[in-house]
């Protein structure tokens, strides 16, 4: 819990926790705080995300995936681009030891294009959509490379002097309902590789389409059961121990000297 929310005051990261544990009761959550209401330093994110790496070891293999739900449309690919490799390399680290990063698309309503980091290759994009039909929610990013989409709209949470929930929307309530199904997903099958779990998300998911005057770009809703059956045919059954019989994933961090792998349930930002 930040300091916010200890004096009262419940902030972004405490939101986003908040839905990870409802999407995935049994989780455990390691929050790591970037940012303040000022702003979020691309910096301090890759530090963040580089102690997720650096005590990878040592929490394996509990991390399911890590979420980051921070945005920027404002991020120049020439200006920042020494912050942008630096993020990229950490994920790229993160992904090759099996931990997924989840990120929100942004909340700019664009269409063709995302908000950083979600522009970065290996993070796990999340749309939004609204909560009870297979539409975009307005407000959402929409682009091709997006990975999936999952509801986001007016999701009663804590928030403010968290007295009462207050009516919260935004990509960043989607991510992170991406990430406890991830949880679950790893925790059913974990054998199962970010890739595979991604690739069942995507391909079991429903399309939702959006046209443009010449072109639609369809990004798949999240349907866990659909992907929790994909990935039993994939993976195999369990077996009694509660692995598979293929072979385990070789417990050793991918070392790196800024970024690298991590794991966990959520982890905070802004």
């Amino acid at each position: 819990m930040s300091p916010e929310a200890k004096a009262g005051k419940l902030d972004h990261g405490t939101m986003v926790a908040a839905v990870t544990a409802y999407a995935a009761p049994q989780a455990d959550l390691i929050s790591l705080r970037v940012g303040t209401d000022e702003g979020v330093p691309i910096p301090d994110v890759i530090a963040a995300l580089d102690e997720v790496n650096c005590r990878w070891l040592e929490w394996y293999p509990k991390i399911a995936c890590v979420v980051l739900c921070m945005t920027s449309k404002e991020v120049d690919p020439e200006k920042h681009s020494t912050q942008i490799e630096g993020m990229r390399e950490v994920i790229d680290r993160l992904w090759e030891s099996g931990v997924p990063v989840v990120v929100a698309a942004g909340n700019d309503s664009f269409t063709g294009k995302a908000a950083f980091p979600a522009t970065i290759e290996r993070t796990l994009s999340v749309a939004m959509t609204y909560n009870s039909m297979d539409e975009r929610a307005s407000r959402s990013n929409w682009c091709e490379t997006i990975d999936v989409c999952a509801p986001g709209m007016q999701v009663a949470l804590p928030w403010g002097d968290g007295l009462l929930p207050e009516s919260v929307s935004g990509t960043s309530v989607a991510a992170p309902f991406v990430a406890g199904a991830i949880a679950l997903l790893r925790e059913a099958h974990p054998t199962c590789g970010p890739q595979a779990i991604v690739d069942a998300m995507k391909a079991k998911g429903t399309a939702v389409s959006v046209q443009e005057a010449d072109y639609e770009i369809s990004i798949p809703l999240l349907r866990i059961d659909a992907a929790n059956e994909a990935l039993t045919e994939t993976c195999g059954e369990l077996t009694s121990s509660g692995t598979t019989p293929q072979d385990t994933p070789d417990p050793q961090p991918n070392p790196g000297t800024t970024p690298g792998p991590g794991e966990t349930g959520d982890s905070g930002s802004g």
